[in-house]
């Protein structure tokens, strides 16, 4: 589609775009100008406010622009000119117009007029006629019909009527930019040709990076890192020759409807002042989104803190997800200076309903990409942005929520590139062979790669056990009526490790440590101390030689457990090994044998109601029974006598046994009271001598 508005307009094409990687693009268009003139672009209607609020000009002639005029709505034409009958349609869209009409009868003068109108089916000399027919009001009063298909010429007599006509073949003519907007720049005192430069950004597709890595297998440590970008033309028109750069470290841009406090999850943000935020989030927000719903509500820049979970920072660029964040998690905000990563922001214009950030410039990485780009329309390109030598290792990687049995052919590297590496995939391969792909990480200047795994080591082995234990309790509180004893849990995990390969591995092992626990190192052994420690996991780093059928690598981790004894519940023999073990110091192991008498003394008045109770329900069975033989007596009155005297007999004891029920259950209340006041006068703390802990097992917890 040709971008001129229209022939006398001054063509304005896109020489350079610069591209971040979060989706925003600035372009620039360049062109020569002289004199007084008009440059005519076309945007999507839904991008025009964001051309508007970045668009400036540069060059010599910036000074010379005049005015910007843009399509406030969309353009009608006040004439109608159909596909169809073109000729037909404009004659009856110019009824009042002055024209001139010349004929095909050879006269050179034309025949003036005011155009009344198409006429059909009209008479000519008694004849019907289908034939259409313009009627004019002529000079003097006069009206005068000539046939269509004579009139060779139609001669507008108004200025404004040519104006129109110019105005709605335009519209025609751009017909397929329904969505489309002009924007018109209008420059003038040009004095001599100079040069124009326009320049604004809004967002468009993110391009995307990918790598290629080679090395050589008699110098496996020296690395070429070949860096390309996938970038798209998306818009609607051409690019020819275009300067392209390429942009890295700019923050995620996040919707308007990320910020709403909306969302699956609750989340609990603690301050430095001490106060806490809650907010909503899904688990696929980014963290970024996240910290913006604090910044909205604490009043500050996104960028001006850092968000920490788990004792360590999270990336702006990464998503709930991507940590072990759930619902009602807990972070804590960290602020850093203007200097710090992620600080030092300065805010761009709206981007169709996107909030847009964009970082210190000190943080971003430029790739200005060697060779000009032609891509068509709706085109993607890929273009080299980078070749580098690097050193890298070789090493091992057993991760098992990668893969399970088998560790991973990795590379670790140092970006000594001093610019950003976009994260993307890689290939890897050598001069001869192709080795794997995998994803390279987002890497700032400086940053040590993460292991990037690249194929499976099949000569190598690895399996996993676990043990669970107890330690022996480490100290003993008693309070609110309450045993407390505090133990160590500990969980090993068992790696054991056969390599029968030839060669000698640097192997990383990635543990996937449990939440809440410490890890537990042997002083002596430098093996078991992490080199690096994530949100997730812990990463050790050792030697194993070739040819080993087994070598085990221990992870332990330990929790502060605390088992709970009610007194009144307390078992003797659980006691008697306390006393034993000297848990307990004289005045309180008495307090607490005095509880067990107490305990003895209420369950024998316990078992006293029971039984006295048992004696009410038989007494009453057995009235019931007399009752009924005297009502069957009725007529007897010797017989009946006999079994109301019984009835009597009955009702002493049934008085007796109801005075000893309620003899027992207040005895039994007064030994509940004094149990009751003799538990809550128990308070005692020890902390218990640990036993040696070698590291090499587990002692377990005795009972």
């Amino acid at each position: 589609m040709d971008m001129e508005a229209m022939d006398t307009a001054v063509r304005m094409p896109i020489t350079g775009v610069t591209l971040y990687d979060n989706g925003y693009a600035v372009f620039e268009r360049q062109t020569t100008v002289s004199g007084n003139g008009q440059i005519d672009l076309y945007f999507p209607t839904d991008l025009m406010k964001n051309v508007l609020e970045s668009l400036e000009f540069l060059g010599d002639a910036s000074a010379n622009v005049g005015n910007i005029a843009y399509e406030a709505t969309k353009p009608t034409a006040n004439i109608e000119i159909k596909e169809t009958e073109p000729l037909l349609s404009l004659i009856r869209s110019l009824v009042g117009c002055q024209v001139v009409l010349q004929t095909n009868d050879g006269a050179e003068q034309g025949i003036e007029g005011r155009v009344l109108g198409i006429e059909e089916n009209i008479s000519v000399r008694g004849e019907s006629t289908s034939q259409e027919h313009v009627a004019l009001y002529l000079p003097g009063g006069r009206l005068g019909m000539y046939p269509l298909d004579s009139i060779r010429n139609v001669c507008l007599s108004e200025e404004q009527v040519r104006q129109d006509i110019s105005f709605s073949l335009d519209l025609t003519k751009n017909k397929s930019r329904e969505d489309m907007q002009k924007l018109s720049v209008f420059y003038s005192n040009v004095d001599s040709p100079k040069n124009l430069i326009a320049r604004y950004g809004f967002q468009v597709s993110e391009w995307k990076s990918s790598y290629r890595m080679s090395s050589d297998p008699r110098q496996p440590n020296q690395l070429m890192l070949h860096g390309l970008a996938i970038i798209e033309n998306s818009l609607w028109e051409d690019w020819n020759d275009v300067k392209v750069t390429l942009v890295v470290g700019a923050p995620a841009i996040h919707s308007e409807k990320e910020q709403n406090d909306e969302g699956a999850w609750r989340l609990v943000v603690k301050t430095l002042d001490g106060s806490s935020i809650t907010i909503r989030a899904n688990p696929k927000d980014s963290v970024l989104a996240v910290k913006s719903k604090v910044a909205k509500k604490k009043g500050v820049s996104p960028f001006s803190f850092k968000l920490v979970f788990c004792g360590k920072a999270v990336e702006d660029g990464r998503s709930l997800s991507d940590y072990t964040i759930n619902d009602n998690a807990v972070l804590h905000m960290s602020y850093v200076d203007s200097r710090g990563k992620g600080g030092g922001v300065a805010a761009a214009g709206t981007i169709s309903q996107a909030q847009f950030v964009m970082a210190a410039q000190d943080h971003l990485s430029y790739y200005q990409i060697p060779m000009h780009v032609t891509a068509q329309r709706k085109q993607k390109a890929i273009v080299t942005m980078l070749q580098t030598k690097l050193e890298g290792q070789q090493v091992v990687l057993y991760d098992e929520t990668i893969r399970k049995g088998n560790p991973l052919s990795s590379i670790l590297f140092e970006n000594t590139t001093g610019r950003t590496l976009e994260g993307g995939s890689v290939i890897l391969t050598t001069a001869e062979a192709f080795l794997g792909q995998s994803t390279l990480p987002t890497l700032s200047p400086g940053d040590e790669s993460p292991p990037i795994p690249y194929a499976v080591e099949l000569g190598c082995e690895v399996s996993k056990g676990n043990d669970s234990t107890y330690l022996r309790p480490h100290r003993i509180e008693i309070v609110d009526g309450n045993v407390g004893l505090y133990r160590i849990h500990r969980e090993v995990t068992i790696y054991r490790i056969s390599n029968k390969s030839e060669k000698q591995l640097d192997f990383l092992l990635n543990h996937l440590f449990l939440e809440q626990y410490d890890l537990v190192q042997n002083p002596n052994n430098e093996e078991e101390e992490p080199v690096d420690i994530t949100d997730r996991f812990y990463q050790f780093r050792f030697q194993v030689d070739p040819k080993v059928e087994k070598k085990s690598f221990l992870v332990r981790e330990e929790i502060t457990d605390r088992k709970e004894h009610g007194i009144r519940g307390l078992d003797k023999e659980e006691f008697d090994r306390w006393v034993s073990k000297s848990y307990l110091d004289a005045p309180t192991t008495e307090s607490l044998k005095k509880t067990f008498e107490l305990r003895k003394q209420i369950g024998f008045w316990e078992r006293d109601i029971f039984e006295k109770e048992g004696e009410e329900r038989e007494i009453n069975r057995n009235q019931s029974h007399i009752r009924e033989n005297i009502s069957a007596l009725e007529n007897h009155t010797k017989q009946a006598a006999k079994y109301i005297n019984s009835l009597e007999e009955e009702e002493e004891k049934l008085k007796a046994a109801k005075e000893g029920v309620k003899k027992a259950r207040a005895k039994k209340k007064e030994l509940e009271k004094q149990l009751t006041n003799l538990i809550a006068s128990i308070k005692f703390e020890k902390n218990i001598p640990k036993p040696k802990d070698t590291l090499s097992s587990a002692v377990p917890m005795e009972q």
